[in-house]
């Protein structure tokens, strides 16, 4: 039988099979029986709403005269415009058709869906635009397309006319309410302002957040205490400046910095929070996540250029991934050097969001599907231009991969949920159904089992801290307050599985108050017990003054140690690890002092 009075390392891993394994185990059991119903319920809603997945409809190619990079694409007027920076040899100054094409989308599944339309007679033939747009590609340096942008109410092309990306001409046409476009001037750049990339503002600290010491550093909230003094940037969760330790450190470039010289920055997001922190003499800024549920630091330097609230507080999305936190940090995909938030597009269903990146060097854009029961991201989308249309199929436009020039540009329609509410109210009706669950309706039910499945998260955290459980107990409550559907038969009752969750939650939060304490306890004498090895092994330095006697009391001071360490052993929760590393000292140190006292007996003896 395995020492109830023992563990390994920290969190609940390696807790004994007393009461609060008990009541976790219970906890367990209930969330697997819910979790069991509401996968029921999501086959259910799936068959009378139809499933969310992303489906390949369609590969084929767009063809260009010269050869060109593919730039952009967006739907306007009935037509899909796409955009091209062509190479033309000895022609300097590329023509409307040179750059530009239209395309019909018919709607095919079979064959090739695209059929070229001639710019005569289209408003990309209107005198006007032809004028600015010869004009800003003979006089500007270099001119290139940057990217095509589409409002509601406008279609911008924006050109890039000097060396910086920001040097720009913005050639803008009007929308109406009947899709008619016309052009208006070359003086867009008004209307091409980017969106807030950010769900929040950052605070930056100042005197009134330090805590001074010996180790002084920033209070963030009362949750998590930071500092780049010492030569490294360490975050703690204790306010306590005693000593430089913490969750989290790494190096800085100045080691002579003070307090103040650091730039430190936080936000909180649900149970997140963000620190934004730039050394001293440093130009990259660094940006840290402190998870309060987990009590754990990520560095995610994304954060930087883009950081997004996911929906219901779930956690952050930034370029290429995205934090649950009630999971971990998820990154699909590393390569978002530039990236910037473009847009957000939800789908009708309540189930899906669409984040989209854009990059303007290369012209690069990254959607990123998530979906809001599992609190995941799909596979990512990069391409170089997109539209979305009413029935929720998504064209996308691409240049090869490796190639910088070519006639032949890929293209693929997409099947997704990011339909109009028009449209899927339209399919809803004709599937019809006249069951409770139709009546209650996708949204609802999405937001349902999407609190489900959290709850499963939360209860499968390797190594739950008290916030988990807190977080734990006032999810389900809110559940139970938020989704009066729950205890219907054709919910398959969930309701009461939620209930006895709660119930074994409560529960498993006041044992954990004994589990914390005990913790503390065995904390706390490891710490004394290796204060007073420290002290002890600095001290019993009997080759200062090599006797038999003083070897002998070295040696009793060691094994008077040594029996501490059984009694260290004893103790519930205590780290077992550690003491393995105190006693290892001591066994290292017993053998040499004995072969110090060999030879002053020998020498003692030759002597006599």
């Amino acid at each position: 039988m395995a020492n109830e009075d023992t563990t390994e390392g920290t969190g609940t891993a390696g807790l004994d099979a007393g009461s609060y394994e008990v009541v976790r185990s219970r906890l367990v059991g209930h969330t697997s029986e819910l979790a069991t119903r509401a996968e029921r319920l999501n086959e259910s809603r799936k068959a009378i709403f139809g499933s969310s997945a992303f489906e390949l409809v369609q590969t084929t190619r767009v063809r260009t005269e010269n050869l060109a990079s593919a730039r952009d694409m967006v739907s306007v007027g009935g037509y899909l415009l796409f955009a091209f920076n062509v190479t033309l040899g000895l022609k300097s100054t590329p023509s409307v058709s040179d750059v530009f094409a239209l395309y019909k989308l018919d709607g095919k599944t079979e064959g090739d869906a695209l059929e070229p339309v001639s710019l005569e007679g289209t408003f990309l033939s209107q005198q006007a635009f032809v004028s600015d747009f010869t004009t800003t590609f003979r006089y500007g340096k270099n001119p290139r397309v940057l990217r095509l942008k589409r409002t509601d109410t406008r279609l911008l092309i924006v050109i890039q006319v000097g060396d910086e990306l920001r040097d720009v001409k913005v050639l803008r046409f009007g929308i109406d309410a009947r899709g008619s476009v016309t052009y208006i001037d070359a003086r867009g750049e008004e209307d091409n302002v980017p969106p807030p990339g950010f769900a929040f503002t950052w605070t930056r600290t100042g005197r009134e957040h330090q805590v001074m010491g010996p180790h002084p550093h920033v209070n963030v909230l009362d949750e998590v205490f930071v500092e780049t003094v010492n030569g490294d940037l360490t975050v703690k969760i204790e306010n306590n400046t005693k000593d430089g330790l913490g969750i989290w450190r790494e190096p800085v470039a100045d080691p002579n910095q003070t307090l103040d010289d650091a730039e430190i920055s936080f936000a909180r997001v649900g149970a997140l929070i963000l620190l934004k922190v730039l050394p001293y003499r440093e130009e990259k800024t660094r940006y840290l996540v402190y998870n309060t549920l987990k009590k754990s630091i990520t560095r995610i330097d994304a954060i930087g250029r883009a950081c997004l609230a996911l929906p219901e507080d779930q956690g952050i999305l930034f370029p290429g991934g995205h934090y649950v936190a009630a999971d971990e940090a998820r990154i699909v995909d590393p390569d978002t050097e530039g990236m910037r938030f473009e847009s957000t597009v939800r789908a009708p269903n309540g189930e899906d969001a669409l984040y989209v990146f854009h990059e303007d060097a290369e012209g690069l854009y990254l959607a990123l599907p998530y979906n809001l029961i599992t609190k995941e991201l799909g596979a990512p989308v990069r391409c170089h231009g997109y539209s979305l249309f009413e029935d929720g199929t998504l064209a996308v436009f691409r240049s090869p991969e490796g190639a910088e020039t070519t006639r032949v540009h890929p293209f693929q329609l997409w099947r997704t949920p990011f339909s109009t509410l028009e449209a899927a109210e339209r399919a809803g009706a004709q599937r019809g159904s006249s069951s409770y669950l139709a009546k209650v309706g996708n949204p609802a039910l999405v937001r349902g089992i999407g609190d489900v499945y959290a709850i499963r998260k939360l209860v499968l955290t390797e190594a739950p801290t008290r916030k988990t459980f807190e977080e734990l107990v006032s999810l389900a409550a809110r559940a139970l307050d938020d989704h009066y559907w729950l205890g219907h038969e054709e919910a398959f009752d969930l309701k009461s599985a939620l209930r006895d969750v709660r119930a074994s939650a409560d529960a498993i939060l006041k044992e954990f108050e004994k589990v914390e304490a005990y913790r503390a306890r065995a904390e706390k004498a490891v710490i004394e017990a290796r204060a007073a090895q420290r002290e002890l092994l600095g001290k019993e330095r009997p080759e200062d003054s090599p006797s038999a006697e003083t070897y002998l009391s070295a040696l009793s001071a060691l094994r008077t140690q040594r029996g501490k360490f059984v009694t260290l052993r004893e103790l519930r929760y205590v780290d077992l690890q550690a003491i393995d590393v105190l006693e290892g000292e001591v066994d290292a140190r017993f053998p040499q002092l004995l072969g110090l006292l060999l030879e002053v007996e020998l020498d003692a003896g030759a002597a006599e």
